[in-house]
């Protein structure tokens, strides 16, 4: 068989075989004890970021003071020169539409600190986070 050939038999071999994983996957996502999925919000600074940072930073601790019971971790993202480049918030919430809830009054988010921010559902399968004993 040439090359060619056995390079496209092997395509379309891996493809069958992703297609029969896909399909094993559960089509519900696995939850921790109490019912709750983790959101990662991926916060990226924007212009001026320095300045507004410090003029939201009060305002911004306040809130999440006040919002505490939904925010599993949370904390500034740095370059190598320790510069701030954004943050990176890990929110507890039943479904994301919640977790958005709770960062769309974020002073930071409201003040224009953030210029861009990336949610993706969290599931920890190794560490202190991995409390119910399910895979993903």
């Amino acid at each position: 068989m040439d090359p060619s050939a056995r390079a496209i038999k092997q395509s379309r071999t891996l493809a069958a075989l992703l297609v029969c994983v896909i399909a094993d996957i559960p089509r519900t996502q696995p939850r921790g004890p109490d019912g709750m999925a983790l959101f990662c919000f991926y916060c990226r600074d924007g212009e001026n970021s320095d300045t507004l940072r410090e003029v939201h930073k009060q305002a911004q601790r306040e809130f999440m003071a006040e919002h505490e019971e939904n925010y599993r971790a949370a904390g500034p993202l740095t370059n190598a020169r320790g510069d701030f480049v954004g943050s990176l918030l890990i929110i507890e919430a039943e479904d994301e539409a919640a977790a958005r809830a709770t960062v769309n009054d974020d002073p930071y988010l409201t003040g224009g600190v953030w210029q861009s921010i990336r949610v993706d559902r969290f599931h920890p399968v190794r560490g202190r986070w991995k409390e119910d004993g399910s895979e993903v």
